[in-house]
């Protein structure tokens, strides 16, 4: 007979575990109605399957009373008892979390990984997670190895909160203290808090996490995140890698996705590799854009000594039988002025027939800006001359540059000259070029101010407040305007 009940015990018992594990709480307590009909007396067991059933269910009143029926019997708690109180406690206020953990003092029970887990929980639900990384501490000390459950919770909320330093070295740590590993998911959100802080370091791990261990390929918005943060931090490798995720994607690789592989080449030094990578452009039927090339041109004007590797460097693609872009030339010539060395830029431009490249208006831009800087005239002019013999028609920007080479000069009746001629090709003058142009006027006490100005208004732009002190100062503002830009006035 206590065999058979015991059998009986058993057989509920196991019924009740799988309720437990399916969370089916209606179903443990009809198995317990069942087992009161018929006298069966419960055991430990009984009641903790019953208590973490009611406990995932969220009854946490139903998983206490169960728990005080348990004590009536004489049943001594163990800790699994207090391990589904606990997560029954989840969405609690604080205090019913302290008073489960005091009972299981009382008992002398000490809280294993599953304890920590529902406490952690407990908070990051909350949101909380500076408590949470203390009770992270508080297993480690204890030499507790924290579930992945409890690991996935609190790195995703470091990550969450833009904690990615942090979020990486627990994932790290986890990983290398346990045979478990975390999900793609949960490295893809390490991955997008680490480009969020522009934290490159971290971003490279769990790159090679995700996609080089893993095999997972990240969204395109997590691929261009990562093209960027590589690109500012000269990690031209994990762009490439970026860029190949994309493709994989499906994704059109456009010269917006090409740009930061240039500014990652330029920041790590490698200028060679920048400038294949825009003949690549260019063989790839994308339009480059001047302003494309300015992480380039930042790391070659920082001396004449890099000027002159970046030249040394087209050279040799040159004779590997790379072609080389005028962007890519007219870079040097940028730099170059920037440093006002008008000789190696005169030097790059008269190179140009040997490397077989043709200059631009772009080039002839930059060398008549390195004249203004000069205040070469003559130099001026002249390129201008085979500009128009090279039949390269002059831009806005042409006529701004020479308009102001005009101004650096005593002389400077020319400039009215090319305003002209600038408006009789269609070209309308910028604020920039009046203002240019009244300054100079009011300085010399050329009365023809008052025409530019009428002039300036003309063409829908409206005089600057700083532009106006400077006329009505008779030029002493020591304000320099000069390329203070205004918009057009929209006509009423």
């Amino acid at each position: 007979m206590q065999y058979d009940r015991a059998s009986r015990l058993s057989h509920y018992n196991h019924r009740l575990q799988t309720a437990a594990e399916l969370g089916r709480s209606i179903d443990a307590l009809r198995l317990c109605s069942d087992m009161k009909r018929q006298n069966i007396r419960p055991d430990i067991e009984t009641y903790n399957c019953l208590i973490l059933t009611l406990a995932k269910a969220g009854v946490h009143q139903e998983a206490w009373a169960a728990y005080n029926d348990m004590k009536l019997l004489n049943i001594s708690p163990n800790r699994e008892t207090f391990n589904s109180l606990i997560l029954a406690c989840r969405n609690l206020p604080t205090y019913a979390l302290f008073y489960t953990l005091g009972l299981m003092d009382i008992h002398h029970i000490q809280p294993d990984a599953t304890t920590y887990g529902h406490i952690i929980s407990h908070y990051t639900l909350g949101k909380n997670l500076e408590v949470g990384l203390q009770y992270l501490a508080v297993m480690n000390i204890e030499n507790v190895v924290p579930s992945l459950k409890t690991a996935d919770h609190v790195i995703f909320l470091c990550a969450d909160f833009g904690n990615a330093r942090l979020a990486v070295d627990l994932a790290e740590s986890f990983e290398n203290n346990s045979v478990r590993r975390l999900n793609g998911e949960l490295w893809a959100k390490v991955l997008h808090s680490c480009t969020m802080a522009f934290y490159v370091e971290g971003m490279e791990i769990c790159w090679n996490r995700l996609v080089n261990d893993m095999g997972v390929t990240p969204d395109e918005g997590l691929c261009i995140g990562v093209l960027h943060t590589a690109a500012r931090f000269g990690r031209p490798e994990l762009a490439a890698n970026a860029l190949q995720q994309l493709e994989a994607l499906g994704a059109e690789i456009r010269e917006w996705h090409m740009e930061p592989l240039l500014e990652a080449f330029a920041a790590n030094g490698q200028v060679k590799e920048a400038f294949k990578a825009l003949e690549l452009l260019r063989t790839a039927g994308m339009e480059i854009r001047s302003d494309m090339t300015s992480p380039i041109t930042t790391i070659i004007q920082r001396d004449p000594d890099a000027v002159d590797t970046a030249w040394t460097v087209l050279d040799e693609l040159r004779s590997e039988g790379e072609n080389v872009d005028i962007i890519a030339v007219n870079v040097v010539i940028e730099a170059a002025v920037y440093l006002n060395d008008m000789g190696r830029a005169i030097g790059t431009y008269k190179s140009l027939a040997d490397m077989q490249v043709v200059p631009n208006a772009e080039t002839y831009n930059l060398l008549l800006e390195g004249c203004v800087r000069s205040k070469h005239r003559d130099l001026g002019i002249k390129l201008l001359m085979e500009m128009k013999e090279k039949e390269i028609k002059p831009t806005v920007e042409t006529y701004t540059q020479l308009i102001r080479l005009c101004l650096t000069q005593v002389t400077y009746e020319d400039a009215f000259f090319y305003l002209e001629e600038m408006k009789g090709l269609g070209l309308q003058p910028t604020y920039s070029i009046y203002d240019s142009l009244v300054r100079k006027l009011v300085e010399t006490g050329d009365t023809r101010y008052r025409l530019a100005v009428e002039e300036l208004e003309q063409m829908g732009y409206k005089v600057t407040p700083r532009l106006r002190d400077f006329i009505n100062s008779g030029g002493e503002s020591s304000v320099d305007t000069t390329h203070e830009e205004t918009k057009p006035m929209q006509e009423s």
